[in-house]
């Protein structure tokens, strides 16, 4: 018996879901959610590999739209059972604690393309680069808006930037860096 193994949700049409399932709201639905059952399996099935879920996220909405609301608490439901996996993210003036939300749903090995515009502190672009030195096959980043604070000493300022810097040495495959209005990397651009 064929048993899926990856669900590619890449390219497909904005208007995807409304067609397939008649509606996006009645499909993520909590009362629909409810009535649905997951399918345990039996003991002796043996193991099973995960499902590999292929998306692009673009993350611009305070909440969650009503498909990345449901594909969240589907994978978590299932945690084990789906393996989310990302090329392409997007998130644009999302709370960092969203943001790390998000991240610890992902497969951070497989995100190729990070494009992050937020307005942002050095302090906060700092404790989220540390997921940037996971994502061992980031090819392309983009970030934007960082400003320091006016209250940061000299000292605090420096130990930011080296934290930073510290995870740009473990981006081998970065090949693009885009940088807009961040001028905070004069004189350590070449670090």
């Amino acid at each position: 018996r064929w048993k899926l193994q990856v669900l590619d949700l890449r390219k497909v049409h904005g208007n995807f879901w409304r067609t397939w399932s008649g509606a996006v709201v009645d499909a993520c639905s909590p009362g629909v959610m409810k009535e649905r059952q997951t399918v345990k399996a039996s003991p002796d099935t043996g193991p099973t590999l995960p499902l590999k879920v292929l998306v692009n996220l673009r993350f611009q909405q305070r909440p969650l739209n009503a498909f990345l609301s449901f594909l969240f608490h589907w994978v978590d439901a299932r945690k084990g059972l789906i393996q989310l996996c990302c090329k392409k993210l997007q998130m644009c003036s999302l709370p960092v604690c969203t943001i790390e939300k998000i991240l610890e749903r992902l497969d951070l090995d497989l995100i190729q393309q990070l494009d992050m515009q937020c307005f942002w502190r050095l302090s906060t672009l700092a404790t989220f680069a540390t997921y940037w030195g996971q994502m061992s096959n980031l090819r392309k980043l983009f970030f934007s808006h960082v400003y320091v604070s006016a209250y940061a000493s000299k000292e605090e300022r420096d130990q930011l930037m080296d934290d930073i810097i510290s995870q740009f040495a473990k981006m081998d495959s970065l090949r693009r860096l885009y940088l807009d209005g961040v001028f905070l990397l004069e004189g350590c651009l070449c670090q």
